[in-house]
């Protein structure tokens, strides 16, 4: 069975998240705040911190480490209503999506993307 132009658009992501790992979180959020970028300590954690653009977007800066990504890399999250039916149209099209797996904060997978950026879809 073939996926329409419409029930594609009726799925595709839009984005939602930015996360930019960084190699200090004081001297970054210190950073972000002076550009008028409003730190939320209650959506954070030790090793994460989120803020809210003048727009309401959040976004975060999260502590590299050996475990994570390294420093500069950025990881660009998107939603979509229906992330199974995502996750098969990407497959019909040979992309090959990660499996689909459930995180602390909401249902996700990520695809390959050109250049090693990491992309992750989630469920809206």
């Amino acid at each position: 069975m073939s996926t329409t132009n419409t029930q594609i658009a009726q799925i595709a992501p839009s984005l939602a998240f930015v996360m930019l790992y960084v190699t200090d979180l004081v001297p970054a959020t210190s950073y972000l705040e002076s550009l008028g970028f409003r730190y939320v300590p209650e959506e954070s954690t030790p090793i994460f911190r989120e803020f809210v653009g003048g727009d309401g977007q959040p976004f975060a800066i999260q502590l590299a480490t050996p475990d994570s990504a390294k420093p500069g890399t950025v990881e660009l999250y998107f939603k979509t209503p229906d992330l199974t039916a995502l996750h098969a149209e990407l497959n019909h099209k040979g992309i090959a999506p990660g499996a689909i797996t459930q995180m602390p904060f909401g249902t996700v997978f990520t695809v390959p993307a050109l250049d090693g950026h990491r992309l992750t879809m989630q469920q809206a």
